[in-house]
């Protein structure tokens, strides 16, 4: 049992409500709260907010009640460069920032040169997702996996051809990249500014 969703199911109680009546006063489908509430899945930030808003609590009360976001060990999987290439890093590259907690699927990517959105030092954090699901991330800046191995940063749209994805970037130096097979994508969901 994570220490998060201890804090959910006691927020929950607090309150009087049930994940029916949660997903209720969320706006999320019962199905996805049902899976938070019995511990077989974590919210997206974005989701999170939106719950925390619903039970009347900030953010970090609603991860930890303690009044703070707790230092976590990230994974660093490569580092962003101008124009929205990404070079991978070795594996056991790690960094401490303090953060809200992701579940198994994050994937944190370093800024190593600055960009138009984002300065160097700056750590970007999403959620893996693949398959069908990949589409619902359509017009978000994420963390783009292509098939080819290719790691790129931009924002996806969709491909002129059938299970295909385009890549635009913000630099307008930057050609898009034009219908192609992506193997996952992580919308941005956190940016960890450098100090």
């Amino acid at each position: 049992m994570s220490e998060w969703h201890n804090q959910l199911l006691s927020l929950i109680k607090d309150r009087g409500l049930t994940a029916v009546g949660l997903s209720e006063k969320v706006g999320l489908n019962r199905g996805y709260v049902s899976d938070l509430v019995n511990r077989q899945a974590y919210p997206t930030l974005i989701n999170s907010y939106r719950i925390a808003a619903a039970l009347g609590v900030s953010l970090d009360e609603f991860y930890h009640g303690t009044g703070y976001f707790a230092p976590r060990n990230l994974t660093i999987m490569g580092t962003l460069t101008h124009g929205g290439q990404v070079i991978p890093v070795p594996d056991n590259e790690q960094r401490t920032a303090a953060t809200p907690a992701f579940g198994p699927d994050v994937t944190t990517l370093l800024v190593d040169v600055a960009t138009l959105r984002h300065d160097v030092g700056d750590m970007l954090i999403g959620t893996k997702t693949d398959g069908a699901n990949i589409g619902n991330l359509i017009s978000r800046e994420c963390i783009i996996q292509l098939l080819t191995g290719a790691c790129v940063v931009g924002i996806l749209t969709r491909g002129t051809e059938p299970n295909r994805f385009s890549v635009r970037f913000f630099d307008p130096t930057q050609p898009p990249i034009e219908n192609v097979a992506v193997d996952w994508a992580a919308r941005i969901e956190c940016v960890v500014k450098a100090s």
